[in-house]
Order: C-alpha cells, then structure tokens, then sequence
C-alpha cells in the first residue's frame, strides 16, 4: 500500500540547502571566492520539475522575477560554511519577504500568496486547476504549522520555508496522470493519488526504496541491503503507519504523529519530547553499519542532528493534531547525513539525489 509519507520526505531540508544545488558545477561555494550563479528552475523552483510535459522548462517573466529573487537572497546569505547551521529557512524567509508573501511580522499575506501560486502556475492549466485547492491547504498550513514566532538558530523564521515549499509542491503534484515522471525522486510527489500499492511489494520494501535506505542515493554494491536494525526500524515505521493511517483530504497532515511514533518506539525521544543523546547516537551509528562511509561521518552527524534538533524544532513545538516536530528532524537529520556521505565518485546524478552531498564536498 503506498503511503502518506510524501510529506516526510517533502519536508527533508533540515540538513541541506537543497534548492540551492542545482549541479556540482553551480554547487554554491564549489571554487573560487564568489559563489556561482544557481540554476535554480532545474532544481524544487520549477513547478514542472517531475512533469513530462511540452516546454516544462518554460518560465513567465514572473518566474523570472522570482528566480531573481532567490539569486539575491543567495547573494545575501552567502553559501553555508562547515560548522555553521543550516541557512535554508534565512533563504526562503528571503524570498518570501521579496515576494510580499509574509507581513512584517512574519504572518503569511493571505491576499499576496493567492496572487503568487495564482502567477506561478501560469501557463500551464494542470496547474491552474489546483490553484484554490492549494491556496486554502496551504494557508491552513502555514497559520497552524509554523507560527512567526517560531525561529532557528540563525534568528531566521520558519513560516516563509512552509509558504514557498508547500505552494510549489502542490502545483509539481498537480501534474497529469499520464505526464508523471517515473524517476524515484518523483514519486513522493504522486503517491497521494495512488489508492494502493503494486501487491508485490511490502510497506517495508516501499519505505526503503523512499527515503530509509541510507544507501538510495549511492551506486555502490549492495546498496539495498538491510541489516537486522534496519529491518526492526522498518517494522516500527510500518506499525506507525497503520496506527494513524492515511492522511485524508481536509485534513492537517499527519507526517509528525507518524515520525514522532517512530522516534519513541525507537527510543530516541525521552517522555518529555526532548531528544535522548545517548539513544540517538547508538541509533545512528547501527543505523550506519556496515558501510564504511557511513561510520565516517557518525560523529559529525550526531553532533550536528543533536544542536538541529534542540535549537530547530523544539519540543513544544507542536502541529495541528498535537504531535511533536521534534521526531520529524531527529529522524531526517540522522538520515539524510547518512545519505550525504556517500563518495563523490558513487553518488547518484539523479536531480533528487544532488540535495544530499554538497554537505560532505569540500
């Protein structure tokens, strides 16, 4: 049965900077002292990114205007260096504010957000179709999410990642049926609308193949082998996943319930929400076994997911169903840094592969 985890998976830019890494050659920072322009329509801009259709690269003057935007934000926030926390949320809250999308106290301009997803799904109407249904999910989400008092380590809000990053993914979703990229980095962004998974294949099997695989990004040998604690995780994200169910249209999203269920049956959450170090580092580095890329980076992972979690997504903060977020980014973090540190000359050059390496490349 194909599930509702999309959300999980859409959300995974805790550690990387994700729109920003377009290719190794535009990588922020790559060479020399300036950074590089970015290509950002071939990257999460680019509402057609996993949609085959005619001139899916095409751009309005008012795609433009927005690629404009994020190049000098970009420009502003400088690419992230080593040891520093993430910047995504300074370049999205950037973005956001040069856009008009969020007032001056961080709060979303309903009237203006109506008006960008209005402009950024033209010309294409698979994507004007959706254009209300999109605006009233994502102001729901935006408002009950990530209030404007919520901030990260760098002092930067989370509300204008939500309002840009939940706009665009609902128009790459709105893609026809018949025009779908068969790509396994697309397929998080279709699974919605798939009532039931091919009968050949296990929720374990579909949740490895997704985003659990530490190795789904890394062309080395074996690279879908799982180890005993690999499967015992697996077996507790699938019992998570029939104790709440699919998310229903209308409904707040339950992707943290999901992730927060997993983090206490794995133990990586104490009663209070707050992460337990001890348990975290010990699920990382079996998580890591038994490849040697993965054990290099175990300590520098723990110690960076362990600051993301306490200073990121703190453990009152809570979605519209009452779960913690605290679950989400200790998982994705722990992950997502495993996957990361797959050897340059091994690394997938598939588009929804690139996010995950310029934070192991020098």
């Amino acid at each position: 049965m194909k599930v509702y985890l999309c959300m999980f998976v859409i959300i995974s830019i805790v550690l990387v900077d994700f729109v920003y890494s377009a290719s190794e050659e535009n990588r922020p920072g790559a060479s020399g002292d300036k950074p590089k322009p970015i290509d950002a329509w071939h990257t999460f801009w680019n509402p057609n990114i996993c949609c085959d259709v005619e001139n899916k690269y095409f751009k309005t003057d008012f795609h433009g205007g927005i690629i404009k935007s994020i190049d000098e934000c970009y420009q502003q926030f400088g690419p992230r260096e080593s040891g520093e926390p993430p910047k995504y949320n300074c370049y999205t809250e950037c973005v956001a504010n040069k856009t008009g999308l969020l007032n001056s106290n961080g709060s979303l301009n309903e009237t203006n957000y109506k008006d960008f997803i209005t402009k950024y799904s033209d010309p294409f109407d698979h994507q004007k179709v959706v254009v209300n249904e999109t605006v009233t999910e994502c102001v729901n989400a935006v408002k009950s999410e990530y209030k404007p008092e919520f901030k990260d380590r760098n002092g930067c809000r989370l509300t204008g990642h939500l309002t840009i990053h939940c706009a665009i993914y609902s128009l790459i979703e709105s893609c026809p049926t018949d025009k779908e990229s068969t790509s396994k980095f697309c397929r998080r962004f279709f699974s919605k609308r798939e009532n039931a998974q091919s009968d050949d294949k296990s929720n374990s099997d579909y949740f490895w193949e997704t985003f659990w695989n530490p190795n789904k990004c890394c062309n080395i040998e074996k690279k879908d082998a799982k180890t005993n604690f690999h499967k015992g995780v697996l077996k507790l994200v699938d019992e998570c996943y029939k104790r709440f169910g699919r998310d229903k249209p209308g409904e707040p999203t339950k992707y943290h319930c999901y992730t927060e269920c997993i983090a206490n049956k794995t133990g990586l959450l104490n009663t209070d929400g707050t992460l337990n170090e001890t348990n975290y580092k010990d699920f990382i580095t079996k998580y890591a076994d038994p490849y040697d890329h993965h054990k290099a980076v175990v300590n520098e992972t723990v110690a960076e997911c362990v600051n993301a979690v306490k200073f990121d997504f703190r453990s009152e903060y809570k979605d519209p169903r009452g779960c913690r977020k605290t679950g989400h980014i200790s998982i994705d973090c722990a992950i997502s840094g495993l996957i990361g540190s797959c050897p340059v000359n091994k690394q997938s050059t598939y588009e929804g592969c690139k996010k995950f390496f310029p934070r192991f490349q020098g």
